[in-house]
């Protein structure tokens, strides 16, 4: 959805996320050993998050991040995917300005911002519904399961009317 609707191929997600086993979402893992090279796991940037040694460096890691996206493919983004609270890759809380920062960046590039609430969404986190609301940001796209049907294989994949209209239109 990201791709089509921005006209943009690069996506970008952080070093040590998990989003999933199958096609983009694979490319996307931040995690090498999820990793596989195939066609659809082109144009994949992973950025340093502010974990382990970096934890309180956001800033320096959004320098970074702007510097990646700047020599992307064609200095734009289809978006920014993120999982608020990392879990397959250790317990690790993405520090709300740096969600910030790159939410500010997605859009100045050109990108949607995409949270990923697979493992922690849904009421999981206690104080919030989504971990996102973490950060403050509201994400263009929200992909959801495993809580959703209680363990059956769902799926789904909010999207604000705007985007999905856009997306629609497109594909017709």
């Amino acid at each position: 959805m990201a791709r089509v609707t921005t006209g943009n191929l690069d996506l970008f997600s952080v070093r040590n996320s998990y989003h999933g086993s199958l096609g983009t979402a694979m490319g996307a893992c931040g995690i090498h050993h999820c990793k596989h090279a195939l066609p659809e796991t082109q144009h994949m940037h992973h950025l340093a998050a502010p974990i382990y040694e970096d934890k309180g460096k956001s800033e320096e890691l959004l320098r970074q991040a702007r510097l990646t996206i700047e020599s992307s493919t064609e200095n734009c983004m289809a978006g920014f995917l993120f999982e608020q609270v990392q879990g397959y890759g250790g317990i690790h809380i993405l520090e709300k300005e740096y969600v910030q920062g790159m939410a500010a960046l997605t859009k100045e590039y050109g990108g949607v911002v995409i949270a990923d609430e697979i493992q922690s969404g849904l009421g999981r986190m206690g104080t919030h519904y989504w971990s996102y609301e973490m950060s403050e940001i509201e994400p263009d796209i929200v992909v959801v399961a495993k809580g959703l049907s209680n363990g059956h294989p769902l799926s789904a994949v909010v999207a604000k009317k705007s985007l999905f209209d856009q997306y629609m239109e497109k594909n017709k």
